[in-house]
C-alpha cells in the first residue's frame, strides 16, 4: 500500500479529531430550566394549546417493554450480566433466567391506557 492512498483517511481522521477537541473545548454555559431528568419533574408539565392542534407525529411502540420503562433494548439487555438492565431486573423481579421476558408481558396493563395524558 503506498502512502499517498492513506493521505485522504489520515486526513479525515484528523479533521474529526479536531473538530471533536474543538467542540469539548466550547464550555458554553447551559441555563438551568424548570425541568429536570426525572419523572417527577415532569408531572406540573402541561402540553401548549397550539401542539394539541398542530399536526405532528411521533411514533411510539407502546408494548411490553413499557412495563420496565427502560426502551425498546431491555428484552435484549436484561439477559446481558452486568449490564444496567440485568442489574435493574434483578432488582425489580429476580433473575431473569427464572423470571425472564415472557414473564413482564403479562404485567402491561393496557385498561389504564389513557393517551391524552401521554401527550
Amino acid at each position: 500500500m503506498r502512502f499517498n492512498s492513506l493521505l485522504p483517511s489520515i486526513f479525515l481522521a484528523a479533521s474529526v479529531a479536531t473538530c471533536l477537541q474543538a467542540q469539548t473545548n466550547l464550555n458554553l454555559p447551559i441555563k438551568p430550566g424548570p425541568y429536570v431528568g426525572t419523572m417527577e419533574s415532569l408531572t406540573n408539565y402541561s402540553c401548549p394549546e397550539w401542539f394539541r392542534d398542530a399536526k405532528f407525529g411521533i411514533w411510539a411502540h407502546w408494548g411490553p417493554q413499557a412495563v420496565p420503562m427502560m426502551g425498546d433494548w431491555y428484552a435484549r439487555k436484561m439477559y446481558q450480566q452486568g449490564s444496567p438492565d440485568y442489574e435493574d431486573h434483578l432488582k425489580r423481579w429476580r433473575n431473569p433466567s427464572t423470571n425472564g421476558w415472557k414473564d413482564i408481558i403479562p404485567l402491561r396493563n393496557v385498561q389504564k391506557w389513557e393517551p391524552e395524558n401521554l401527550i
